[in-house]
């Protein structure tokens, strides 16, 4: 499943009654600022900068995964153990799935959040 209800049922009770915006906040805060932590990934990658690159996948990782977004945050983690390895053949297969799964996400935390 690409968004956990779960996870995102708990943090809309966290705002309670006296904050029901607080998780369309959160989603609002993550849709922008992930556009630069993606950013941050293809560009490390495009320069062979394998330490930025995991420092960029990490962090996305935990937006994400903090939001639910299980697939997105495993598409990230993958691409942390590319660039340790410093294979550049598995860094750009985990890029272009982290872009992938990066716009289903976006897409399906729009709906969400919308609807």
């Amino acid at each position: 499943m690409r968004l956990d209800r779960e996870i995102l049922a708990t943090l809309r009770a966290l705002g309670g009654e006296a904050a029901p915006g607080f998780l369309n906040e959160l989603i609002d805060t993550y849709l922008v600022d992930s556009v630069g932590m993606l950013a941050a990934i293809e560009n490390a990658a495009a320069a062979g900068d394998n330490m930025s690159l995991f420092k960029a996948a990490h962090g996305l990782k935990g937006c994400c995964g903090n939001l639910g977004a299980n697939l997105l945050a495993m598409a990230c983690a993958s691409l942390q153990t590319a660039a340790e390895s410093g294979d550049a053949n598995r860094v750009r297969v985990g890029v272009a799935e982290v872009s992938r799964e990066f716009r289903a996400t976006d897409a399906a935390l729009r709906t969400f959040r919308y609807s």
